[in-house]
């Protein structure tokens, strides 16, 4: 390094001398550690400077370069300040540039993107218009089709045989209530351990089968057996098996004939006794000389959707008929009958319900009126739930029904319910084999309203239905509870 260099070099201030320290540094020409470059003097930063020997004029035009950029020490605390500031309104302008930036380019983006769903939404709905079939003529291919396969059928069927394939292909129609419009709202109401149950509003299914003669608009429904048989029919195509128990004319089967007829539902009637013949569910029989199967009642029943298969007296079958009957009735998927004969599986329809109405629970008499009745397989009358107890009418209910039945006088008919209540508690004391039933009672009362002596008409009614040794409790019980002269009217 020539004298003149080292001249210039004396010249610079001490902040000129520590930039070009930094400068030759990072190089890796020398090495400084930071707590002693912020305490050099200038003699200390002019000895560093200098150590490194400028080889070459270029080298020191290189040096100076540096500390001219450098300015002086007090204009490089300026500049730096200004420069600081300058950094940090840049920055700030930079900040709210970019969030007004990214609001604008939010506000784009939803925009685009409310855009895009409508979009979509509209072209999704047109696609949908334009695969959406016209119902007319999608029924008239299904009915060509239907008529391609059926025609052959057609030509060799019978018209009866139609009319069973025509039911199975409709299936099963409904329209959906509430229990109010169906029943009436009075009788969708009813107390129980002083609180108000109102299912008025209960969703029913109201079939398409059509109403038959046993249809009664007088018919009392009693609000909590009702309750209870709704909810045991809304559980879709498996709804629960019912199990109706209760003392003869207590209104067990006509509750079922009169709730199918409300409900629309198909009611078939399957009566057990002693002589109930084993081919209730079908069997081979012969016709032209050809052995085939002929379905029974009940297999019959249970491919029709929207029915009610009612076993009446089921305690009087016998253990063989209850075996053929429990795979129909479990309340499963795939439920059905196996025809042995043929290895045919007719399954059970939707909606298809089994109740059953019987003087017992199932589990053999308990009061020694019933004759014939057995006790029932467990596993069978498990297959039953709920289980509902069935009890006469309160006096002035059924006093009321007689009234509206048999055009009595209420005097009348309120003798005839005093009777009955007496005799029905005789049955349950065991002094009479059974108790009256409503249909009694009615035969009675009409009796006496067309002007048959209530003598007689006492006697055919009430007495004749019971074993000879009844006959004294009975005349007992008419002498005191009934008024004949409330009996004597005048036929015109």
């Amino acid at each position: 390094m020539t004298k003149g260099q080292k001249l210039q070099l004396s010249k610079l201030s001490l902040h000129q001398l520590k930039a070009i320290i930094a400068k030759v540094s990072r190089s890796g020409v020398i090495q400084i550690d930071d707590h002693a470059f912020k305490n050099l003097t200038k003699e200390q930063a002019l000895e560093f400077v200098m150590h490194p020997r400028v080889k070459s004029k270029y080298q020191f035009e290189q040096l100076m370069a540096v500390a001219k950029s450098a300015g002086t020490s007090e204009g490089v605390k300026t500049n730096g300040s200004n420069e600081v500031a300058s950094l940090i309104t840049r920055a700030k302008e930079l900040h709210d540039e970019v969030d007004k930036r990214f609001d604008d380019v939010n506000g784009r983006m939803s925009h685009q993107l409310n855009h895009i769903e409508q979009t979509l939404q509209n072209a999704t709905a047109d696609i949908q218009n334009a695969l959406k079939p016209d119902p007319n003529v999608l029924a008239e291919l299904v009915s060509s089709r239907v008529s391609e396969i059926l025609n052959p059928y057609l030509s060799d069927a019978k018209p009866e045989q139609v009319q069973v394939v025509a039911e199975k292909l409709e299936g099963a129609k409904f329209t959906v209530k509430t229990a109010g419009e169906v029943f009436g709202f009075d009788v969708c109401q009813y107390t129980l351990n002083g609180n108000l149950e109102d299912f008025t509003e209960f969703p029913v299914n109201v079939f398409n089968h059509p109403k038959d003669d046993t249809f009664d608009p007088d018919y009392i429904f009693d609000p909590m057996h009702l309750h209870q048989t709704l909810i045991s029919l809304s559980h879709g195509a498996l709804p629960d098996n019912l199990w109706l128990a209760g003392h003869r004319g207590t209104g067990k089967t006509q509750f079922i004939n009169n709730l199918g007829s409300r409900l629309g539902l198909n009611v078939v009637r399957v009566n057990f006794s002693e002589g109930t013949d084993d081919a209730l569910i079908g069997g081979m029989t012969s016709e032209n000389g050809t052995i085939k199967w002929s379905e029974g009642i009940v297999s019959t029943a249970i491919q029709k959707a929207g029915t009610i298969v009612l076993f009446d007296e089921v305690s009087c079958s016998r253990p063989r008929q209850v075996l053929m009957l429990q795979a129909v009735v479990e309340v499963a998927k795939g439920r059905g009958l196996t025809i042995a004969e043929t290895g045919k599986k007719i399954p059970v329809a939707d909606y298809v319900c089994f109740a059953v109405a019987d003087n017992t629970r199932g589990y053999g008499d308990e009061t020694g009126g019933h004759a014939g009745t057995l006790e029932q397989n467990s596993a069978f009358v498990d297959r039953f739930n709920p289980c509902m107890e069935f009890h006469y009418l309160p006096k002035a209910k059924e006093a009321e029904l007689l009234v509206k039945k048999t055009g009595v006088r209420a005097e009348v008919a309120e003798n005839i319910v005093e009777f009955a209540t007496t005799a029905r508690q005789k049955s349950v004391d065991g002094l009479l084999t059974q108790p009256p039933s409503i249909r009694q009672l009615m035969t009675l009362a009409r009796s006496c309203q067309k002007g048959l002596p209530f003598e007689l008409a006492f006697r055919n009614s009430i007495i004749n239905k019971y074993p000879a040794d009844c006959a004294p409790e009975l005349e007992a019980i008419r002498k005191t509870k009934i008024n004949e002269k409330a009996f004597t009217v005048k036929v015109s």
